[in-house]
């Protein structure tokens, strides 16, 4: 019965009472020294189990034990004080106290720990000044002896009993902290290889670039290094998305999208990898699909770009089926089933069975590819988060299918995107925009992406350059403003720039991983928006747009 698992000791615990308790009454009927008001007794502690038990399921766990602990307490009194200490009965404080370390082994705190051994030894001290050998002298010698046989007999089994139950607890908790000290060693030597091969790469495309003398030889080293870096940031973000999932600090952020402007970007951006394999890339979307729905379109979108990755990776011919069906509409809601189907090599059922874990080499060992397993692990928790769960059918030869089920709220407005052709500079042109960034490399390379833009640039090396320079002038159309510099960081210039009136778009620039709060908290703090370091050049430019084209009507409202 899943009540009495091991994941509720408590639970458990009050069973055994119970048991005990029935054990007990009918031994002393037995016995033939039964009372009315001793059986009243068990009988109104049976009940009183079964509540503490359902104010435990309720809700109220912290209550429930401290009234089972002051109940155990009084009755263990109780019996001590009619069959007096020669009947043994306060034995089963022994018992008790060490089936403390098993009720509360994994949630106890600090007032519930103080109360329990307070309580107990108040109790035991109480028994030995109040109570007599004899008790009432209800019993006759050999029912004493028959009782202090039973007592001590029964008090040494839920000894041992918890004693063990304490020992696998331990064995237990040392093979975990065992798993983990191996996880950490897995993971330093796994992601210490997969840094170091994107790393290498940019190290080696940089030198022979400065020894190339042909354009096309430049290129292909360009080339190499926006591979290399853009694998390098993709493990950076595998490996802090990972520990934010771990902890539970990954949160889903749903917004006003369309379903099937997601699936055809992410075909878009994917095409021309595809190509170079000669591989097709298809996508199939459901007519009730193409709709606008609420969804966490960014986690979505690394959903199914890391399933793309992989079944790219893993394919050598045929193609890859990205599939939105529409399995039910009811209540405002639709429930759609996401696939990403290849023609890979497949999996075997032992692969499979490793293919979500943490840092899994499966296709290293069987593929001699690079993997840091971090990818699916991710996902499998992002698409849980969703409500949803993600599976795999796959067959050695025959290719894999992965698939999984989200019921998403549908929405009546349209996708609510900045219309903006990004890939013309035509709003930036002319543009004034001010860079705050203590980096020198960093405040170099977008200074360069400005340039080219045809945009007008002024630099400020921290907070306090930055509040000077807007002193003596505050014109400009967009500031860009790094969070973390000396002397004035960009949280104080923002606070600074409110209150003294001025009045532009305000783009944070940071590389610190903001959650969903922290987003809406610079929100508040008068930021108009966000971009991550390091940037991609279409994301700078296209918030750029967006942002001057906002000063506009900010201009006539001063």
């Amino acid at each position: 019965m899943k009540i009495l698992s091991k994941e509720h000791p408590f639970i458990k615990f009050q069973f055994f009472g119970i048991l005990a308790l029935l054990v007990n009454l009918l031994s002393s009927y037995i016995a033939g020294f039964s009372k009315t008001y001793t059986t009243c007794i068990y009988i109104v502690g049976v009940v009183l189990i079964v509540a503490f038990m359902a104010i435990y399921k309720i809700g109220y766990e912290g209550a429930a034990k401290m009234l089972s602990t002051l109940f155990f307490n009084v009755f263990f009194f109780t019996f001590s004080y009619i069959y007096g200490l020669q009947s043994m009965a306060f034995i089963f404080y022994f018992p008790f106290l060490v089936s403390y370390i098993y009720m509360y082994k994994d949630s106890a705190n600090k007032v519930e720990a103080k109360f329990f051994v307070a309580s107990c030894f108040v109790s035991l001290f109480t028994v030995f000044a109040i109570c007599s050998m004899e008790g009432f002298q209800i019993l006759s010698k050999d029912q004493v002896a028959i009782m202090f046989r039973r007592n001590f007999v029964v008090a040494f089994i839920l000894s041992a009993y918890f004693f063990s139950e304490i020992f696998n607890y331990l064995v237990v908790q040392m093979r975990l902290a065992q798993e983990a000290s191996e996880s950490k060693a897995r993971f330093l030597s796994v992601m210490s290889h997969e840094l170091r091969t994107p790393l290498n790469g940019i190290i080696s495309a940089i030198n022979l670039m400065d020894t190339a003398t042909r354009q096309d030889e430049k290129q292909q080293y360009s080339d190499v290094l926006k591979t290399s870096s853009q694998h390098l940031l993709n493990l950076v973000n595998n490996v802090l998305d990972f520990s934010k999932a771990s902890s539970g600090k990954m949160q889903i952020d749903p917004v006003n999208c369309s379903l099937e402007t997601l699936l055809l970007d992410l075909k878009t951006v994917f095409q021309p990898r595809f190509q170079e394999k000669d591989i097709n890339l298809a996508v199939l979307i459901d007519e009730e699909v193409k709709r606008s729905v609420l969804l966490d379109d960014t986690r979505f979108a690394q959903v199914l770009s890391n399933l793309l990755s992989n079944a790219l990776k893993f394919t050598a011919t045929g193609e890859v089926v990205i599939a939105a069906r529409c399995v039910t509409i009811k209540n405002a809601t639709i429930e759609v089933q996401i696939s990403v189907t290849d023609t890979g090599k497949g999996l075997t059922i032992g692969e499979q069975k490793r293919i979500f874990e943490s840092f899994n080499n499966v296709y290293n060992k069987s593929r001699n590819l690079e993997s840091s397993g971090l990818g699916l692990s991710i996902c499998k928790m992002i698409v849980e988060m969703m409500g949803g769960q993600l599976l795999l059918e796959s067959q050695p030869g025959k290719g894999s299918k992965f698939y999984f089920q989200v019921v998403l709220p549908l929405v009546n407005t349209t996708v609510n995107k900045a219309e903006i052709n990004t890939g013309s500079s035509e709003w930036l042109e002319g543009a004034k925009i001010m860079i705050a960034e203590d980096n020198p490399v960093n405040r170099l390379l977008t200074v360069q992406f400005l340039k080219k833009w045809k945009v007008d640039t002024v630099e400020a090396e921290d907070g306090l350059i930055a509040q000077k320079r807007l002193l003596h002038d505050a014109d400009i159309d967009v500031l860009l403003l790094d969070l973390q510099m000396p002397g004035m960081n960009g949280f104080e210039l923002m606070e600074w720039i409110r209150e003294s009136g001025l009045v532009f778009p305000v783009i944070a620039f940071t590389a610190q991983t903001l959650s969903a709060e922290e987003k809406m908290e610079l929100l508040q703090l008068g930021f108009t928006d966000m971009i991550p370091k390091p940037f991609a050049p279409a994301e700078l430019q296209q918030k750029l747009q967006v942002a001057v084209q906002k000063r506009i009507p900010l201009m006539q409202a001063v």
